[in-house]
């Protein structure tokens, strides 16, 4: 069978979306592989009056680029194969959290908590 290939089994077709600026984002459509597979956790987001209350507290502050926010988070090697999507020219694995991932909504709080408190 040496036309045939692996195939890998959480790879997602790919799904254009336009963006404001008339830009086109490739995002996987996970909602057949990884979404339909993936149990998701609560993460607590802090009250307002909560976030003051800490705010007041601050010895310093900090700013964060949300620009491409969910890509800043990088992916280990064992997740990577669940972030595989499928173009014309072959399989591509994301090596940063990709857009379309229903858990992406909860992982990257908590990483961006991680960053700001130093706790991994």
């Amino acid at each position: 069978m040496g036309a045939l290939t692996t195939v890998i089994e959480w790879t997602a077709p790919i799904v254009p979306v336009i963006k404001p600026a008339n830009s086109i984002r490739i995002c996987g459509d996970y909602k057949l592989t990884m979404n339909k597979a993936t149990n998701l956790d609560t993460y607590l987001v802090l009250k307002v009056d909560d976030l003051y209350a800490k705010l007041a507290l601050a010895k310093s502050y900090t700013k964060q680029d949300m620009n491409h926010a969910y890509q800043q988070k990088q992916l280990d090697e064992d997740s990577r194969q669940y972030a595989t999507i499928s173009k014309h020219k072959g399989l591509y694995q994301y090596t940063q959290l990709p857009f379309g991932i229903s858990s992406a909504c909860v992982i990257f709080p908590v990483y961006r908590g991680e960053l700001i408190t130093g706790d991994q």
